[in-house]
């Protein structure tokens, strides 16, 4: 069974040093994979717009 939680109760008891150490702890190799398609995207169409 699952709970709904807020940002408001997560970030009230975990902080967010707290966040960071979770988001951290959890990275593997397709979360960086991720991270690095979504900034070449974003920078495409941000070249895109601006010609």
């Amino acid at each position: 069974m699952s709970q709904n939680v807020g940002v408001g109760e997560v970030l009230s008891q975990a902080g967010v040093s707290g966040l960071n150490d979770v988001w951290k702890e959890s990275m593997d190799a397709m979360s960086f994979l991720f991270l690095a398609i979504g900034g070449f995207v974003a920078f495409g169409a941000a070249k895109k717009v601006s010609d």
